[in-house]
């Protein structure tokens, strides 16, 4: 049911047809007069409508945990770590620890999420606990020289892993990982 709320390139081809299908629906009616082919092409356009309203009104936990990480990328590019560590779950002080170590030694300009590669959030638990796996491009300084060397224009990409548990209304950051995506040198991830 989320994909109907979500807006997606499946749910958006699938409002398309049938949007396309109300019209065809709506010309079968002008061209024939005869009053089935109006009910069923208000009916479908309705359909498309209400689809649409409820994506807009309703939103899902992938999207909440979607729009904290573009607020986590947000406050990172502003290198402000008291709003990064906002982000942490109030229980997990070695995740905080771990952050307040890490960040300080990375000066960021620029910090985008590329492409996210997967967002999964399970509402069945207590408390619903969700992850996402995206791809971030950052700019900066990352100190000792070698991203430098490596990156000539100071940017590199990381392949991000975090996972989140909901705190009150917020989700709240349990973990991170972050990596070369592909293997390449960079910057190295946290400590394990």
């Amino acid at each position: 049911m989320n994909w109907l709320l979500e807006s997606t390139l499946e749910r958006n081809l699938a409002l398309l047809a049938l949007a396309a299908g109300a019209v065809v629906l709506a010309v079968t009616w002008m061209r024939s007069g005869k009053r089935l082919w109006l009910i069923a092409s208000v009916v479908v356009g309705a359909v498309v409508a209400l689809t649409v309203l409820a994506g807009q009104l309703f939103v899902t936990p992938r999207e909440e945990v979607e729009q904290t990480l573009r607020t986590i990328a947000a406050d990172v590019q502003n290198n402000d770590l008291q709003a990064v560590l906002s982000h942490i779950h109030s229980s997990r002080d070695d995740i905080r620890l771990r952050a307040q170590a890490e960040m300080p030694r990375y000066r960021f300009e620029e910090v985008r999420i590329n492409s996210i590669k997967e967002i999964t959030a399970d509402g069945s638990g207590d408390p619903p606990t969700a992850e996402a796996q995206f791809y971030v491009g950052v700019h900066g300084d990352f100190g000792g020289g070698e991203v430098g060397e490596v990156y000539g224009d100071r940017g590199l990409t990381r392949f991000v892993i975090l996972k989140f548990e909901k705190e009150g209304d917020a989700w709240k950051v349990i973990d991170y990982e972050h990596r070369a995506p592909f293997g390449n040198s960079g910057v190295d991830g946290p400590p394990q």
